[in-house]
């Protein structure tokens, strides 16, 4: 992410949200760049390591604003409600006739080889 950190000048990944980028492809290489970071980088934090040795073996269900995947990385899928949706799954811009949720993982990596001219990240 440090091209367009260092393009761009934001300090963090959420102010690349809200970032006016120069084309629709550049915004759409910076999320995707973001996609790759969330499904391989583990967590930089002990926080759900940490919850979970706090939790151990009780039976629990999750409730989470998250939509960045983390619960999922230390708890099962089926114990946790990101309940403003997740990045596990892309949706059609037309919900009302496409009502399916298909998953991320797959078509980011086909996509993420077709960025150009993003990649060049200095060290």
């Amino acid at each position: 992410m440090k091209y367009f950190a260092k393009k761009y000048g934001f300090n963090g990944l959420f102010q690349g949200f809200y970032n006016r980028f120069e084309s629709e492809e550049e915004h759409w290489a910076f999320l995707l760049e973001l996609y790759k970071m969330m499904n391989e980088i583990p967590p930089q934090k002990p926080t759900y390591e940490y919850l979970k040795n706090l939790i151990g073996d009780k039976p629990v269900h999750y409730v989470t604003t998250n939509q960045d995947m983390l619960f999922t990385k230390y708890f099962p899928e089926n114990e946790v409600s990101e309940i403003q949706g997740s990045w596990h799954y892309f949706q059609s811009s037309r919900p009302t006739s496409d009502r399916k949720l298909y998953p991320t993982k797959g078509m980011l990596d086909v996509l993420y080889d077709k960025i150009e001219n993003t990649k060049q990240i200095d060290s």
